[in-house]
């Protein structure tokens, strides 16, 4: 694990997300902190550089048969956990891979490909519209988190290029570009092959309130937990693994080891490292440094990880470059999640309707008795979300089933109005990302 030297002075308060009084359940731990305001040139590079990404999944890979250079079957080959590669050339006859080796343990290298990607947008920052984007193989880039550390894409030549294709369904996110005659999709200036945990990262780290993170929790406390659990922001899960049973004494079971080895065609941070994201948003949203007591824990019962998977160096590089300092100790509550759905604050918006009378009937699942909901408005025209507050005391319990408007059923006779659109997304301290 990295040291970190920790000086005693007056703390700064850090962003406040939730409750910091510890509940049943919860537990309490000391973490090295930093100031808040001495992250402020970290944050005014990671908005002006990161703030423009655009994140689609694949819908078509183009990819030549003349264009193909080797194919590679990558597998656990001791029971060190160590890898070794059977390369096929282009004109080798393959073996009968099973689907499961296709998906696994084999990748196609080619000289060059193009894609695109589904019209879908996964972020509100996304201003490319509903639209498939175009990207080929030349302009693959990926961000400098580690050399220069200005979380730009990168000249360096180990970094930009890849014979490797992203897949159907896979992220991809970069730069994009009209095309300046208007008459092709638009396309990635620079584009990478992105893991999920980086799309997590991206998200709690730009933004302080999200559709997205609030699927973790109700609470922030509750959403660092999930964070900082299982695989949501660690990488490389098998690296992860590996590492974490090396350090035990019970060692490496290698039928285990291959089922769970699974070569990666992500990004750098995400291929080389397991905590790279986790202590990002440690640092950056939580005002933490990494250590013993907020490593990442595992899921599934197994080893744990002793220590932290970091390039060497990297944290106390980065602190030297943005001067972030370092103020002491505090306490942080973590709070298990309790209830599945989004925050208590963001529930469905109050129905849109015109009424026939003064209070409308809805009934839960569940065979729960009929809850009456007094209206907010005069007309069809509420936007005022439904939180506890405006139900009877007895349905609080009840509240996380209001986000899901689509399995209320409406007993009273009423006329639904067209759904307003609503913006569930907030920038928080990040305001105004441009493309």
């Amino acid at each position: 694990m990295e040291s970190f030297t920790v000086t005693a002075g007056s703390t700064v308060a850090p962003r406040s997300f939730g409750p910091v009084e510890p509940t049943p359940g919860s537990r309490t731990i000391n973490v090295p902190a930093v100031d808040l305001y001495s992250l402020y040139n970290l944050e005014k590079t990671i908005k002006a550089n990161l703030g423009s990404l655009v994140f689609r999944r694949i819908r078509k890979v183009v990819a030549k048969s003349e264009d193909l250079i080797e194919t590679v079957f990558t597998t656990v080959s001791s029971e060190t956990g160590d890898v070794s590669s059977n390369i096929y050339g282009a004109a080798d006859t393959l073996p009968p891979f099973s689907e499961q080796e296709l998906d696994q343990n084999v990748v196609q290298k080619f000289t060059k490909y193009y894609f695109f990607t589904y019209d879908t947008v996964l972020r509100d920052n996304d201003n490319v519209g509903q639209v498939d984007i175009y990207g080929a193989s030349n302009k693959y880039s990926e961000l400098d988190l580690f050399d220069k550390m200005d979380f730009r894409f990168t000249y360096d030549k180990r970094y930009r290029v890849t014979q490797t294709p992203p897949r159907v369904d896979e992220l991809v996110c970069g730069l994009v570009e009209p095309d300046p005659h208007g008459r092709k999709n638009p396309h990635f200036k620079f584009w990478f092959t992105c893991s999920e945990q980086f799309l997590h990262t991206w998200t709690a780290i730009l933004y302080e309130t999200h559709v997205a993170l609030d699927k973790f929790g109700v609470t922030e406390s509750e959403i660092r937990h999930t964070l900082m659990r299982g695989n949501k922001t660690c990488t490389n899960s098998y690296r992860k693994w590996l590492l974490a049973n090396r350090a035990d004494a019970a060692g490496i079971n290698l039928t285990e080891a291959m089922k769970r080895f699974y070569i990666l065609r992500t990004e750098r941070a995400s291929r080389d490292y397991v905590h790279v994201y986790a202590a990002l948003i440690l640092l950056i949203r939580y005002c933490e440094l990494p250590c013993e007591s907020n490593l990442p824990a595992n899921l599934d019962g197994g080893p744990t990880p002793t220590k932290w998977d970091l390039p060497d160096g990297w944290m106390d590089a980065l602190i030297s470059k943005y001067e972030i300092e370092v103020v002491g100790e505090k306490e942080v509550v973590i709070e298990p999640p309790r209830h599945k759905g989004k925050r208590a604050t963001k529930l469905v918006p109050a129905p849109k309707v015109t009424l026939e009378g003064e209070k409308m009937e809805v009934t839960l699942e569940e065979g729960s008795k009929p809850i009456q909901i007094a209206p907010k408005v005069e007309a069809a025209t509420s936007t005022e979300p439904v939180t506890p507050a405006n139900t009877p005391e007895d349905a609080e319990k009840w509240s996380i089933k209001f986000n899901a408007p689509s399995k209320h059923k409406v007993v009273q006779k009423v006329k639904p109005t067209p759904k307003a659109k609503v913006n569930l997304a907030s920038f928080g301290d990040f305001p105004g990302l441009q493309s």
